[in-house]
């Protein structure tokens, strides 16, 4: 009989079912399950498929005070476990704030007096047992027990423990870190300067578009494409005033390729302004310089990086030169196609623009200048001229210049047509020039071959008034007549011509031979150089005769010209001794020379003329003397020039003169002219 006490004693039983129970062989544990829809479950074993449920190791101890009596903690979240907790429940708030709570007595560390509980009753772990944390500042927490208030008040930044200290945008709040802001409204200025809350931490204000002063201001951040200038904040509250944007750096903004426009945000850190080495400028905020310092430049004020802080460029020949913003380029045109570039300002003298652009002065269609009355002038067209008003020289010359080819009338200039004042401008000198920039200077002009124009049948040269191309050319024909004029000499071998073109007005007479009368040429003339003489000589039978060069003898005279030795047109004189025996000029043929006797002395005296016979007033060397000539020797000539020679006297025949009824002999005065003196006695004196 196996069903005695002894059997029940030793045996292990759980109860299964309404008061029926089952050994248990395996474990000597009971459980019991009671599910939330009142189901329950008993039986062997420490598990069930319904939950919560208890365990036991005593016999037919799993019953249902056995799942009332059970220990069961909140799990993490406050979330009732339907586990069996078998020591203690607990709840820990941890010092970054996370809160736990579960079973075990082993996992509760203190850190602080309040941040840890453990209880042995049903869902005793509740939060409330610990401190809860509220924000702070400064980023930290403090700590308050739980249901006390965190607050949070809307100023630049200020939340912490316990309740608001200032009424104004303070809210008060009783749950962990509930104080982290998103309870709380924000504050921006408003349009009526006054306070408006807003859902976003962000304010803004701009700048009244077009023509109006003033601000707007708003919540939230500045539109993505605002067209007004824009600064938003959210560091404290109404801080969208506008102090914010004034105090806020702005930039002007440009690419390589766009136009410069103000930036309407912000820059948070500096403006720069760049110009590349393609010569384009860079705008912005921000930003990596990639050229040199010189060609970059960071600021930090609103709307500092302007382009005239950073060097232009201007176009040279052989490339680009750089220079101050304010400096101009400057283009000028040297020839009729040759141009200079450069940096500065273009020379006063000088066919010349300038701009002031970055590389502006690449013209294609530069004007072409001429020197004008006014000054430099720029022209259409490369050809320019330059008239001479006078017929002076030098600094007393006056001269015209214009735009244009020489005029052919004046009617389209009335200043030209004043300075003429009536003359034809066919009389006036003009030169035009299209070879050069400003070539109608009066170096030019001077530099111009003009040649004297004369005809036959001109008396006088005139002065030509058109340019030579060529050369000057001045010709004197067989007959003596000049000719002067622009162009070449003919082959002719009865003219004598020559050319030049080394200045103008070259052509000068005395470049060909003058004739003179020359009475040994069978053509009655001979040549000779311009400078040089024609002359005419009293010869040796006091006729006369003519030729070239000097006078080869003192009976003659001398000019210079062409067919100057006319003595139609020069009184040749006749020729004389005279006072000491110097050649003198006499008007008549004849001379003569008398033997006379001063201070005891005899000298000779020479003269113009036939032998005088009365009282004369002789010229001396030292004193003028009145002698009778009377008793004076003399003879006289007149078959050549300064006939009256010493030898003329010393050959002529005196005798000794006395008459029969005079007893003192005297020497004659006169010549014999029968050849021989004679002597005779008179009777009666012997």
């Amino acid at each position: 009989m196996c069903n005695n006490e002894k059997f029940f004693d030793e045996g292990f039983f759980c109860w299964k079912k309404d008061e029926i129970f089952e050994e248990c062989n395996d474990k000597k544990v009971c459980y019991y399950a009671s599910s939330l829809d009142n189901k329950d479950d008993q039986g062997c074993g420490n598990s069930s498929n319904i939950e919560p449920f208890a365990i036991c190791s005593e016999k037919f101890c799993n019953n249902k005070e056995l799942l009332d009596k059970s220990l069961f903690c909140l799990n993490d979240g406050s979330i009732k476990s339907l586990k069996q907790c078998h020591t203690e429940c607990f709840v820990q708030r941890h010092s970054n704030g996370t809160l736990q709570q579960g079973c075990g007595f082993w996992t509760c560390k203190v850190d602080n007096e309040g941040d840890c509980y453990t209880c042995k009753e049903k869902y005793c772990n509740e939060e409330k047992h610990v401190n809860q944390h509220c924000l702070e500042n400064d980023g930290k927490t403090c700590k308050v027990p739980f249901g006390h208030n965190c607050f949070e008040q809307r100023t630049e930044t200020n939340e912490g423990c316990g309740d608001c200290t200032l009424k104004e945008r303070c809210f008060t709040c009783n749950n962990h870190l509930c104080n982290n802001g998103k309870n709380v409204l924000y504050y921006c200025k408003s349009d009526e300067d006054r306070e408006q809350m807003c859902y976003e931490q962000d304010c803004r204000i701009s700048l009244k578009e077009g023509n109006h002063k003033g601000y707007n201001y708003d919540c939230g951040k500045c539109e993505e494409n605002i067209k007004q200038k824009c600064v938003d904040c959210n560091n404290r509250p109404l801080c969208n005033n506008k102090e914010l944007i004034e105090n806020s750096l702005f930039c002007w903004e440009k690419t390589e390729n766009t136009s410069k426009i103000s930036g309407n945000r912000i820059c948070e850190s500096k403006c720069f302004v760049e110009r590349n080495k393609y010569g384009q400028v860079i705008q912005n905020c921000g930003g990596i310089c990639s050229e040199s310092k010189e060609d970059c430049i960071y600021c930090n004020k609103t709307y500092c990086n302007e382009e005239s802080l950073v060097p232009k460029h201007c176009w040279t020949n052989e490339g680009i030169c750089k220079t101050k913003f304010n400096n101009p380029c400057f283009m000028e045109r040297i020839s009729k196609n040759k141009f200079k570039k450069g940096c500065g300002k273009c020379p006063l003298s000088s066919a010349c623009k300038d701009c002031i652009e970055n590389r502006c002065n690449n013209w294609t269609n530069i004007p072409y200048y001429c020197n004008t009355s006014n000054g430099i002038k720029e022209c259409e067209t490369e050809n320019c001229y330059i008239l001479k008003l006078n017929d002076k020289e030098d600094n007393l010359a006056e001269y015209y210049y214009n735009c244009g080819k020489c005029p052919i009338s004046t009617k389209s200039d009335e200043i030209l047509s004043k300075k003429l004042n009536g003359v034809n401008i066919n009389e006036i000198q003009c030169v035009e020039c299209n070879d050069g920039n400003l070539c109608n200077d009066r170096k030019y002009f001077e530099s111009q071959l003009f040649c004297w124009e004369k005809t036959k049948l001109k008396t006088n040269k005139t002065k030509g008034m058109k340019i030579c191309e060529k050369e000057c050319f001045v010709l004197r024909d067989i007959n003596g007549t000049v000719e002067q004029g622009c162009g070449n000499c003919l082959p002719d071998n009865r003219s004598e011509c020559k050319t030049c073109k080394n200045k103008k007005y070259c052509n000068e007479e005395n470049l060909v031979s003058i004739h003179c009368y020359d009475d040994k040429n069978e053509n009655k003339t001979c040549k000779t150089s311009f400078n040089s003489f024609c002359y005419l000589l009293r010869n040796s039978t006091n006729g006369v005769s003519k030729g070239c060069g000097k006078c080869p003898f003192y009976t003659c005279k001398e000019c210079n010209g062409h067919l100057c030795n006319d003595e139609n047109k020069i009184k040749l004189p006749f020729y004389c001794f005279g006072l000491m025996t110097n050649y003198k000029e006499c008007n008549e043929t004849n001379c003569y020379i008398a033997n006379i006797e001063i201070n005891n002395k005899k000298q000779f005296y020479y003269d113009c003329g036939k032998c005088p016979s009365n009282n004369i007033l002789l010229n001396l060397t030292k004193n003028n003397l009145i002698q009778n000539m009377s008793n004076v020797q003399c003879t006289e000539c007149n078959n050549s020039p300064a006939c009256n020679s010493d030898k003329l006297f010393e050959s002529k025949l005196f005798c000794l003169e006395k008459n029969f009824n005079k007893w003192k002999i005297n020497k004659g005065y006169r010549i014999c002219e029968e050849g021989f003196c004679f002597i005779g006695f008179d009777n009666k004196e012997i």
